[in-house]
């Protein structure tokens, strides 16, 4: 079982719709994190994992996320997959 622990974004950018968006995509970090941690890969947690990461995607598309915010949102999501399909 390898590990992908992955840092939170820094939400001290001076400008406030910046840091709402990182913030959005740090909810999603922390629970994949703790996927991995606490959760030890459980699927259905997993899951739950996927559809945070799904909700902040949708959330960024009327709230002008980056590419780069969209790229960590689908490595989580790609990881998590990968993951859950090997414990099947």
């Amino acid at each position: 079982m390898n590990f992908k622990l992955i840092e939170e974004l820094d939400t001290d950018t001076g400008i406030d719709w910046w840091n709402s968006n990182r913030e959005r995509v740090n909810v999603v970090i922390r629970s994949f994190n703790d996927w991995q941690i606490t959760h030890r890969f459980d699927e259905w947690e997993g899951r739950v994992v996927i559809a945070k990461a799904e909700a902040c995607e949708r959330y960024g598309e009327s709230n002008d996320f980056s590419c780069w915010q969209y790229e960590i949102l689908s490595d989580i999501k790609d990881f998590v997959r990968s993951n859950i399909d090997d414990s099947e």
